[in-house]
């Protein structure tokens, strides 16, 4: 029996729900979800919007792809093999998308490639991204 595209959804967004919450990392999720914010985490008084996508497909036979639909989130989150990596996201309402690498490459290229690995860390030792927010807490 195939999943459905709404569990597939609850079981990527639990993956990162679960990773961050390791991180002691403080989390809300929006009563509705129809700006493209799946959660937010509060860090440095600023709100940190997350977007997560977890339909990505095989682009390649090492690599994997995943698009993005038009979104104010600061971060995109992926789960893959049950791990959770984030990218900041730098194109912010646009469609845009990315690949990771999830494999070594058939050439074993290293330069240049973009190892999902690289991005197991929730982006908060970012302080560009974060100190200009203007989204603090206090003007919840």
């Amino acid at each position: 029996m195939r999943l459905s595209t709404i569990r597939k959804g609850c079981i990527s967004e639990n993956i990162i729900k679960n990773d961050l919450l390791k991180r002691n990392l403080e989390l809300y999720e929006p009563v509705v979800d129809d700006k493209g914010i799946d959660l937010l985490v509060v860090y440095l008084d600023s709100i940190i919007r997350v977007q997560v996508k977890g339909h990505t497909y095989m682009n390649t036979k090492s690599s994997i792809s995943i698009r993005v639909t038009p979104t104010n989130a600061d971060v995109i989150a992926v789960p893959w093999e049950g791990n959770a990596y984030y990218m900041i996201n730098r194109s912010k309402n646009k469609q845009w998308g990315f690949s990771f690498a999830v494999k070594p490459t058939a050439n074993n290229q290293k330069e240049g490639v973009r190892f999902i690995h690289n991005y197991s860390e929730f982006p908060t030792d970012n302080e560009e991204l974060w100190k200009n927010q203007n989204n603090t807490t206090n003007q919840l």
